[in-house]
């Protein structure tokens, strides 16, 4: 039915010439439900297909659109594929998905202006706490533009992992473009080789995939010759559509 649906839709926006605003929403809504299934496919195609349809057009509004557009298909792009940071913290650690090899590890972008992304925050560090003897570390990624409300909220809360705060003056220098990040919040969790293994390890999910990894027992050892790649979850349940960015 799934593919269905898509292939209506697929067909829809071809017929849109020129596509305009409407149409691009709906398509992208309908993304983004697509986004909530396991398999990503549908939805990265989705956005690839607005995208080209678009590259031709020369209204500016277009051209904003294919921003994001593009920024979604980096960030679905990511699963499976190892996350690539390098920065520096608030309190000037020297940030290197290398050097956490051998741990899984939760990036949670957030901004103290997003009311989710705060109540997002006390399940993560429960999470920590719980489990941070066993492996498990954080890194912080704030979207603020006001580094004044982002200290105040970091003086109150003490969060006990790096923070950085992705503020680059160009917009095309920043963390969050290179990752694709378009809403809040994104909580993704990596595997102890730095592949990303889910961009949805928020609420009920992140719960479960940390009982998955640190609770559950050790399955048999696979016969010879079977691959078993180390550290990913199961496909992940639908989770709850995040807050787009403004």
């Amino acid at each position: 039915q799934q593919a269905e649906v898509v292939e209506q839709l697929h067909a829809y926006l071809k017929s849109r010439k020129p596509l305009g605003l409407q149409d691009v929403q709906t398509g992208m809504m309908a993304a983004a439900m697509f986004e909530l299934q396991p398999n990503k496919k549908p939805s990265r195609d989705t956005y690839e297909l607005m995208d080209e349809l678009l590259k031709e057009d020369e209204r500016e509004e277009m051209q904003n659109l294919r921003i994001n557009l593009q920024a979604n298909v980096r960030r679905l792009n990511l699963l499976g594929s190892k996350f690539e940071l390098q920065a520096v913290s608030l309190d000037q650690q020297k940030i290197d998905i290398d050097n956490y090899a051998g741990k899984f590890v939760i990036v949670d972008f957030f901004a103290t202006w997003c009311e989710p992304c705060l109540s997002e925050i006390p399940r993560v560090r429960k999470q920590y706490e719980k489990y941070r003897e066993k492996g498990l570390e954080v890194i912080g990624i704030s979207l603020d533009g006001d580094a004044d409300a982002l200290n105040a909220y970091l003086d109150r809360a003490k969060l006990p992992w790096p923070i950085i705060h992705d503020n680059a003056e160009k917009l095309t220098d920043r963390i969050q473009m290179k990752f694709g990040v378009s809403a809040l919040p994104t909580v993704l969790l990596l595997n102890k080789e730095g592949t990303v293994v889910s961009l949805e390890a928020r609420g009920s999910e992140l719960e479960r995939l940390m009982q998955m990894l640190f609770e559950a027992p050790t399955p048999a050892a696979a016969p010879a010759g079977t691959p078993t790649p180390a550290g990913v979850p199961t496909p992940a349940p639908p989770a709850e559509p995040p807050t787009s960015t403004p």
